[in-house]
């Protein structure tokens, strides 16, 4: 049973005389914030952000009023709860986060307390039920004890405490749930209270805020309760009874927080509560977080009032409030949490604007409280000039708005403003230099000459181009005004003036006297050596010799660069920066030492001003930043506006070093001032994360996250794929830098920049290793980096198994071996005959004495084609090649209805041949062979189109020399082709025995063919006889029992006349066959065409 002791406040004392603090100092300094915001449009899920953690992977984790999100610098990974999925989050209202000492997640939401596996990421809900609930109460915080236990803040449910085991293998095992009230016989004990704890104490008792009774301290020995409440009359008691938080700060303080009255603190020394409250004090009374970071700051985040930071010395408070026109102040002034990660970023949760990030490292060149107060004073920010006097009074020169001072001891503010209507002012507003005589006299060079300004007088004396007893300047444009004990040197666009301080006496030095006529150009450079030279900025560089009041053109050269501006360093040597050809360094005797540009470092090649520190290392103001360059080692470390600056353009003549060591650079918008030493780099070493993996550019997802993948397994086909990655140092990701390499690919480390990915083509299989590394903002390396093995499998042509099927394979290939050497000549002989250059033979379509047809795929086009492969004897005839290779060209060139189509006629080997469209309808001696009576105008059309093709091969001057049955062809729609050109011109007497069937043929030529004689077109008019004789009586009109006598029957025998054979046919046809049979040329018809016009007749 929990005791409960009366609610009072008398025993507070004994209550921290029982803690034992360990103190320190609070060393809390003025800072100029700029916030960084993260909202929806940056991938946030809601805009409300109610707590914030960093888990041990270096993960930002936010809880907000629509989802979880975590964030990896450069994008959200947002959980929110799916009704269909048990693993997802509880309620997407989430209050409460805290990573435990195992690593493990615990979210607290309105829907109770879930716990996150992030090896498979997802979801493990935790009821607390078990605890005695009715219900699963909203969780509102979630802390941890020195012991493990965790302590749960609920909304209705009282405080509970949770015991658990962890293992890797099953993750969180809960052991015991602990429910812990004031009095359960009283009806406003804890369970009725919104109660939450906040904080342990250094002897392990839990502090809980409620909002009905103040602060509830629980003795988890004792396991009493001790309340601390409000009392009107009593001002030793909290402002009020609606306590929120609690901390406990680094000095032993005790800081308590209130919904509605403030901020109370506990004085050690008096024994009572100093309240914070009220507009005097605070922006706002409603306290949501307050939080210690690593520098001993005190933040506290308000409802309304924005964000507040202690300062100690002071005893108050700084507020930062939004501002409309300011897009880096901060987003909301509702703030209602506060964390730190490991880095010493702070992240501010807002009510509405998402959440805010300020890191106190990148913001090196933040302001202190004097540069504040100078930068918020100044009338414009364009800052030209700056000069520290005796007194250690701060000035600034502007170009157009005059000059301000500040006196540092005083805390005072002076404005110097050009008014045309006061004579005793700034002659303009355009101040180029701010100087000190030896008698305290300020002297301003402007653009309207030089003013001295008395400090006890308060009076002006101007010093212009125009004519006075005492001299004139040589123009009133000028650029410096240096005092040099009783004298001031004054800079101008036409040379070098003194003025006497004493006598007011002017005297010019023109630069025509060095340079010549064509000498202009105000001085943009001035430097007194310790020689007493003076170094002048002109081009070229001239020197002028105070004690003979002469000029000296100086050996040392920039070129056609145009000087900017001349100081000297610690060793004497000389430094020039120009406006474009970056700086020049030369010691002395005026050797060159140096030439930097960008190609060496510089951030730009236009130098405004250098400074060097005690550490020998030179800082320069440029048109990209100031950049900090080391001569021993020849190095730069470049800063830019994301590090603190006004801008990155800066202005010529502004730089400056105070006597305390602080530099002044003057820009654009403003100025910064900072103490070298003050300027430190981010230390802290980026943690790295594989975030993704993809193959072609698709994501892969994996049982485990990805973080906990060991080894990548891929097909051998999956050799295209990526890796992404990010360094989780959130002080400017945009500035990490990475590296990575696949080792077995990448022989060294591939520098990418900020590149957040790796792409590899093409990779063989094999056993790898992905590495990357990566820097934070300001270059320090994680080097260990994080790796994963990758495994790209080999085919299955390539595994293990396959190559023992080689070996099988290997021992039959050798068996085979033995054999094919047997017989190789036979396979290439077979081979060969199966193919005629890029024609595969088919089956055989027929075959005569000129060669075989055969049904062919054309390899090339993938056609079907017929090929006829020649006779090789007839190649054995030089004419014959000859009208081959001739006609050839011609027949490919056909294109008549009548005639089949010639694709190729070419000689491959031993071989000739000749590529045809292939038809589908058969030969004409085909359709004789069925023995069927053909009618007779079958028999008209056919001879006719024969006719057709007879002429169109003519009109070519070719002639056909084979017509017979076998080579007349018919396609698909019964249309008559003519095909086989004439080969078969030779003595075929002599030939007979070696061509072998050539009987067919032999039967349809004309004597003269036999015997060799000249032939001409009529060879195919005879032909043509024996075709239509053929067609008419189904016989051959020359026949006989070898070759000769069919020959004999050529010469002398006369055809019966058809109509004799078949009585149904018209006399007009013997006539017609007759004439062209004649065994004389001479007496047969001339052309094709007369036989065609006889044939056209009606007479049949």
């Amino acid at each position: 049973m929990v005791q409960s002791t009366p609610h009072n406040v008398l025993s507070l004392a004994a209550l921290f005389l029982c803690v034992t603090f360990t103190t320190s100092t609070l060393n809390a300094q003025s800072t100029a914030m700029s916030f960084e915001h993260l909202d929806m449009e940056d991938g946030l899920s809601e805009s409300i952000v109610l707590s914030i953690v960093q888990d041990s992977d270096g993960y930002m984790w936010f809880g907000t009023a629509d989802g979880l999100n975590r964030y990896n610098g450069y994008g959200f990974t947002v959980f929110k709860r799916d009704a269909q999925d048990s693993t997802s989050l509880s309620h997407n209202y989430v209050q409460a986060l805290h990573e435990d000492r195992f690593g493990t997640m615990w979210v607290g939401t309105l829907g109770g307390l879930d716990w996150y596996d992030r090896t498979h990421e997802r979801f493990h809900h935790v009821s607390l039920v078990a605890a005695g609930a009715k219900s699963e109460y909203p969780i509102q915080t979630i802390i941890e004890d020195s012991a493990g236990g965790l302590w749960l803040g609920t909304a209705g449910g009282g405080v509970m405490k949770l015991m658990r085991n962890h293992n890797a293998a099953e993750g969180v095992i809960i052991k015991n749930i602990e429910r812990f009230i004031d009095d359960p016989e009283n009806p406003e004990d804890l369970t009725s209270m919104t109660a939450s704890p906040v904080a342990i104490d250094s002897i392990g008792r839990v502090w809980i805020s409620t909002l009905e009774h103040g602060i509830c301290i629980l003795d988890t020995a004792s396991r009493t309760f001790t309340f601390i409440e409000h009392h009107a009359q009593d001002l030793r008691t909290i402002s009020s009874n609606r306590t929120r938080t609690v901390l406990f700060d680094r000095s032993g303080t005790l800081w308590l927080g209130t919904e509605d009255a403030g901020l109370n603190k506990f004085d050690n020394k008096t024994r009572m509560f100093q309240h914070y409250a009220g507009n005097n004090q605070l922006t706002s009374n409603g306290i949501r977080a307050h939080y210690q970071d690593h520098a001993g700051r005190i933040w506290v985040a308000t409802d309304g009032g924005g964000l507040l930071l202690y300062h100690a010395h002071k005893d108050d408070f700084e507020a930062f409030r939004h501002e409309p026109a300011q897009p880096t102040s901060i987003a909301n002034d509702r703030v209602i949490a506060i964390y730190e990660d490991r880095s010493g970023t702070l992240w501010f949760g807002t009510w509405g604007s998402g959440v805010d990030r300020w890191s106190p490292v990148k913001n090196k060149f933040s302001y202190d409280e004097t540069g504040r107060v100078i930068r918020s004073a100044l009338p414009i920010p364009f800052v030209i000039s700056f000069f520290e006097d005796h007194e250690g009074t701060i000035w600034v020169g502007t170009h157009g708005g005059g000059a301000i001072a500040y006196n540092q001891i005083t805390q005072s503010l002076e404005r110097f403003e050009y008014n045309a209507r006061q004579q005793n002012g700034l002659v303009n507003g355009v101040v180029w230099s701010i100087r000190e005589d030896q008698s305290g006299d300020i002297w301003f060079a402007t653009d309207m000459g030089v003013n001295r300004y008395n400090r006890k007088t308060k009076a002006f004396t101007l010093y212009d181009d125009r004519r006075s007893r005492s001299g004139r300047l040589s123009s009133h444009y000028v650029g410096r005004a240096e005092p040099d004990k009783n004298i001031v040197w004054v800079t101008t666009e036409k040379g070098l003036d003194k003025i006497d301080i004493t006598t007011g006496g002017i005297t010019n030095f023109p630069y025509s006297l060095v340079l010549g006529d064509s000498a202009q150009g105000n001085i943009s450079g001035f430097y007194k050596d310790g020689d007493g030279m003076l170094w002048l900025g002109t081009t070229p560089i001239v020197l002028f010799d105070t004690k003979r009041e002469q000029y000296i053109v100086s050996p040392i050269t920039t070129g056609d660069s145009p000087v900017s501006c001349i100081t000297g360093d610690a060793q004497g040597a000389m430094f020039i920066g120009t406006f474009g050809d970056g700086f020049f360094l030369y010691e002395r005797g005026n050797t060159l030492i140096g030439h930097y540009t960008e190609q060496d470092g510089l951030p730009n090649n236009v130098v405004y001003g250098m400074l060097e520190d005690t550490q020998g290392n030179y800082w320069l103001s440029t048109n990209r930043g100031i950049s900090k360059f080391t001569p021993s080692t020849k190095t730069f470390r470049n800063y830019d506006v994301a590090d603190g600056l006004q801008s990155n353009e800066f202005n010529r003549g502004a730089f400056y070093q105070s006597r305390d060591g602080n530099f002044f650079f003057g820009g654009v918008k403003g100025f910064n001032v900072f103490h070298p030493d003050s300027i430190k780099d981010n230390p802290h070493i980026p943690l790295i994360v594989l975030t993704g993996f993809r193959t072609f550019n698709e994501p892969v997802r994996f049982e485990q996250a990805l973080s906990f993948v060991r080894t990548i397994t891929l097909s051998h086909d999956e050799n295209f794929f990526s890796f992404e990655f990010a360094a989780l140092e959130f002080t400017d990701p945009e500035k990490n830098m990475y590296a990575y390499k696949l080792e077995g690919v990448d022989r060294d480390w591939v520098y990418c920049g900020a590149r957040r990915f790796a792409s590899y083509t093409n990779v063989s299989p094999g056993e790898y290793r992905f590495i990357v590394k990566a820097s934070n903002n300001d270059g320090v390396w994680n080097e260990r980096g994080t790796s994963v093995a990758m495994l790209l499998l080999p085919p299955w042509w390539k595994t293990w198994w396959a190559y023992c099927l080689y070996g099988i394979m290997f021992v039959s290939g050798g068996i085979g071996l033995r054999w094919l050497i047997r017989n190789w000549k036979i396979i290439i002989a077979s081979r060969k005959a199966q193919y005629i250059s890029h024609y595969k033979l088919g089956e055989l379509l027929g075959e005569g004495g000129m060669g075989k047809v055969y049904r062919s795929s054309d390899m090339n086009t993938r056609q079907i084609v017929a090929l006829k492969v020649l006779n090789p004897a007839l190649l054995k005839d030089e004419e014959n090649r000859k009208r081959l290779s001739n006609e050839g060209r011609l027949l490919s060139s056909f294109s008549h209805p009548n005639i089949v189509k010639v694709f190729e006629v070419s000689e491959s080997g031993e071989s000739a041949f000749i590529a045809m469209e292939y038809l589908a309808g058969g030969t004409l001696q085909q359709l004789l062979e069925q023995n069927e009576p053909i009618p007779s105008a079958k028999i008209k059309s056919i001879v006719l189109q024969v006719c057709s093709g007879l002429e169109e091969i003519h009109s070519h001057g070719i002639i056909h020399r084979d017509i017979k049955s076998a080579n007349i062809m018919f396609d698909g729609k019964g249309t008559v082709r003519i095909m086989d050109f004439g080969l078969s011109k030779s003595p075929l007497v002599t030939t007979m025995t070696t061509l072998g069937t050539v009987i067919g043929t032999l039967g349809y030529v004309a004597p003269e063919q036999v015997t060799g004689l000249n032939i001409d077109r009529r060879v195919d008019v005879f032909s043509f006889g024996v075709l239509l004789y053929e067609l008419l009586t189904n016989k051959l009109p020359f026949t006989g029992e070898n070759e000769i006598a069919v020959i004999h029957s050529i010469f002398n025998v006369t055809p019966f006349p058809p109509s004799t054979i078949n009585q149904t046919l018209p006399k007009q046809l013997d006539a017609i066959v007759a004439r062209c049979l004649e065994k004389d040329p001479g007496n047969r018809f001339a052309t094709i065409t007369d036989v065609k016009v006889e044939l056209e007749k009606d007479f049949w």
